[in-house]
This record gives structure tokens, C-alpha cells and sequence, in this order.
């Protein structure tokens, strides 16, 4: 049967399970021609594969060779996916274990972030929910730097694709990117505002703009490209706002604002977060073809979920 892929996700239990995903219309063709318009659901009986070791909060894939995951208490394990998946046989916890890379205690506190550098696959950026953000070489796990240290329980961030570069958020809401030197030394720079708390930030492996949404409805992003006429922390690009007017219940989209400068966004209160989280734009990706990279998807708290194609204006070139 042919295979869209292979899905790991972290369970209620602690485990991380993977199974393999069979091609739509292959299913849709064995359930009697269902049509290609219609959502199928399978229910899995069982996974290709289940690892476990204590409780797992995130995960992410190195490639498709290593899977990483983040547990409660600071672990951090890799596992290797091409050793684990050879076979066509399903491999229980017991059978998992020898597939397993490394497990490394990087935190005393849970890890709720982690995001693999994509192009060579060798570096992880890791997140406590005590604030502390580091960066974990894999060939040598047991060695890591501290990238930053901030006052929140919710880190977020993501790596730019035009150079070795992270992104993450500071104390109040700023934006910085963090660059390496030769002996991997993190050097910050001020890069952007989030108008409220910034609940995800997001990255293309085809064009330098990294995207962030708030917890007030704003979805913004910035070219991590600096040049002689745009630099670092002056323009910010603003993609939408969601509003929501409670006397009439009524959710609006506001467009057209375009551009927006640090000293505009520093203006606009973000004490809205206490007072409302129904517009909270919660999660926001980039389109994964290289053809469509410059579409933004959002969605959050409302249940609304919108795609909006932003390549185009001078602060995208």
C-alpha cells in the first residue's frame, strides 16, 4: 500500500507513538470509492512503534533519521528512526530501548521547546519552563551553551534559514536573533516587537521572514535578512489583526495596516491579554512548498483559521 509518511506524536501516558500513514486515496479505494472531497478517519489499533522514557512534553524530527524528544523532567532522548522502522514488524517499549541514541538530563524543569537547526540537523535549541533557552550540538550533547535566560514560563522560537540564526523572545515582549560565532559564542540582536505575549514564532527553509503571533490577534513578521536600507528592529511587518467586538459578538479581521514601526508597536498596550483571550492567535506556520512559501496560516482561540499570502511589498525583497 503506498505511504503518505511516517507521524509521531506525544501521548496522555507519557509515549511517544509513530505509525505510518497510508496514502488517502488508496484508503478512500478500499472503502468502496469514497469521494476525494471526504474526510476519512481511521482508527489505529495499534502503532508501528512506542518509545517511552518518563513523560514526554515535545518532540521533533532531526531529519528523517532522529527523532527528538522533551520530557517533563529536563531529558532529553534521541532516538533513531531508520534503526527502529527497518523492520516491518511493531516494536513494543521493551523493543525501543535499543534504539535509542542518547538521553541526556539538560533541565531541572520540564522542556517546552525544541527546534532542530534544518540544514545540517546537528543542533538543537532547547526551552525550560523556567526561561532557560540552550543549544545542544548533538555530536556532543553533554556540552551545551545557554543561549538566554528570560522571566517566563513560555518560551518560544524558531531558526532563521538565511544564516545560522535563532530566534527567540526577550523579557517585555522584544524580539532578538541570535547569531554564533566561530566558537559558538551567541551574540543577541534586537530584531522586533510582539504586541502582546508572543504564543509562536515560525520559519521557511525558502525565505529569510520569520512569523510570530500574539496573544491579542496580531500575526506580524520580519526579514532576519538585514541590509543598508532595512536594518534589525526598525520595520516590522504586519500581516492581520483579529478583533472581537463582545457587544455584538462578532470576530473582524482588520487588514491594511502594512508597516509598523518599534515605537508604534511599543504604544499599543498589551494589557488586553488579561482582559480577553478569545483573539489569541495561538499557532502559525509557512506553507512547506517552495511555490507557496510565502502563504502564512493562523489559527487560535476562536476557532478561525485563515491563509493569507504575504510575499509581495518592499519589506519582503
Amino acid at each position: 500500500m503506498p505511504k503518505l509518511g511516517i507521524l509521531s506524536f506525544s501521548c496522555g501516558d507519557g509515549s511517544v507513538r509513530t505509525v505510518v500513514v497510508p496514502h488517502p486515496k488508496v484508503v478512500r479505494k478500499s472503502m468502496a470509492d469514497v469521494d476525494e472531497s471526504t474526510t476519512v478517519f481511521l482508527k489505529i489499533k495499534s502503532a508501528r512503534c512506542v518509545f517511552s522514557l518518563g513523560k514526554s512534553f515535545v518532540l521533533g524530527w532531526g531529519g528523517h533519521e532522529t527523532l527528538a524528544v522533551g520530557c517533563v523532567d529536563g531529558t532529553l532522548a534521541l532516538w533513531n528512526m531508520v534503526h527502529a522502522l527497518r523492520t516491518n514488524q511493531a516494536l513494543d517499549v521493551q523493543d525501543t530501548k535499543k534504539c535509542m541514541k542518547i538521553a541526556i538530563e539538560i533541565f531541572r524543569s520540564s522542556i517546552v521547546l525544541l527546534e532542530w537547526e534544518r540544514e545540517t540537523n546537528r543542533y538543537l535549541v532547547l526551552g525550560g519552563v523556567d526561561g532557560d533557552c540552550r543549544i545542544v550540538d548533538i555530536q556532543d550533547p553533554f556540552l551545551h551553551t545557554r543561549l538566554t535566560k528570560n522571566r517566563t514560563i513560555k518560551p518560544v522560537g524558531a531558526w532563521s534559514s538565511n544564516n545560522f540564526a535563532f530566534v527567540t523572545t526577550e523579557s517585555e515582549s522584544h524580539l532578538k536573533i541570535y547569531s554564533f560565532a566561530e566558537n559558538n559564542v551567541p551574540s543577541g540582536s534586537f530584531i522586533g516587537e510582539s504586541i502582546g505575549e508572543c504564543n509562536m514564532i515560525a520559519s521557511s527553509i525558502f525565505h529569510p521572514h520569520i512569523a510570530y503571533c500574539s496573544s491579542i490577534g496580531w500575526v506580524m513578521h520580519v526579514n532576519t535578512s538585514p541590509t543598508k536600507d532595512r536594518k534589525w528592529g526598525t520595520i516590522m511587518n504586519v500581516a492581520y489583526k483579529l478583533d472581537y467586538d463582545e457587544e455584538n459578538d462578532k470576530y473582524t479581521y482588520i487588514d491594511g495596516v502594512n508597516h509598523m514601526t518599534v515605537d508604534q508597536a511599543k504604544e499599543l498596550s498589551g494589557l488586553e491579554d488579561f482582559l480577553s483571550s478569545s483573539r489569541s492567535i495561538q499557532r502559525i506556520t509557512w506553507c512547506p512548498t517552495v511555490r507557496s512559501a510565502a502563504f502564512l496560516a493562523s489559527g487560535g482561540a476562536a476557532g478561525l483559521c485563515r491563509i493569507e499570502f504575504v510575499g509581495c511589498g518592499t519589506q519582503w525583497t
